[in-house]
């Protein structure tokens, strides 16, 4: 993270203008259409850590104004469907680089035009603003660094334990300072000290989570 003068669009907006244009992006969407389909075609329907669900914007807004910063950051959504997370992290922080890793197609493609949308709305209505950059991967985790990262987050909540072992082994990537959030599942590493956990209400429950941070 690195101290910044620049002006992004989470200055400039109210909690009802950022709700208002979370809404307009999202809500005549259907992930859970988009994610049924997708795993229907991959073959896996079985496999827990492809259940999909949303964030919603109280709730994650809650996480994110736990980390508060002033400085500009890249997100990455591990697992980041439509693109919901991403779009709300632009909107609450300081965000010049936001990478969504997602393995089903249909998602993949759908969150990269919501993206798209996204971005060039705010160019159009904020034209003095920094506009994040995107990218969208349609991968599995394993596939992408998490060495520039500065906010990582994961709705681990239906997550095999091999994904999150996954995870943990990776961790010591992150840079100092960085933090890292969870749904549900917990991370044990020497290199993350957990700097906050509570409940926070999401489309589908309640999960809890935990926020981790970069030990040096």
């Amino acid at each position: 993270m690195s101290i910044t003068t620049k002006s992004y669009v989470n200055n400039h907006l109210s909690i009802d203008k950022q709700r208002s244009i979370f809404g307009a992006l999202f809500d005549s969407l259907n992930g859970y259409e988009f994610s049924l389909k997708d795993k229907k075609e991959l073959n896996l329907e079985s496999d827990r850590s492809y259940a999909y669900g949303e964030i919603a914007f109280d709730g994650f807004k809650e996480i994110l104004d736990v980390i508060n910063t002033s400085e500009e950051i890249e997100f990455m959504d591990l697992g980041s469907g439509l693109g919901k997370a991403l779009v709300l992290a632009s909107l609450i922080l300081p965000c010049k680089r936001l990478v969504g890793v997602e393995r089903l197609p249909s998602l993949a493609a759908k969150s990269k035009d919501v993206l798209n949308q996204y971005c060039n709305d705010v160019k159009e209505s904020y034209p003095d603003v920094e506009v994040p950059t995107v990218s969208i991967v349609q991968d599995v985790f394993d596939s992408i660094s998490f060495n520039t990262v500065d906010v990582l987050f994961a709705s681990a909540t239906c997550f095999s334990d091999n994904v999150v072992d996954s995870i943990t082994s990776r961790v010591h990537e992150l840079k100092v300072g960085a933090y890292l959030i969870m749904f549900t599942r917990q991370i044990t590493s020497n290199h993350l000290e957990c700097i906050y956990k509570g409940s926070h209400k999401m489309v589908w429950g309640l999960p809890t989570v935990y926020i981790y941070r970069r030990k040096s």
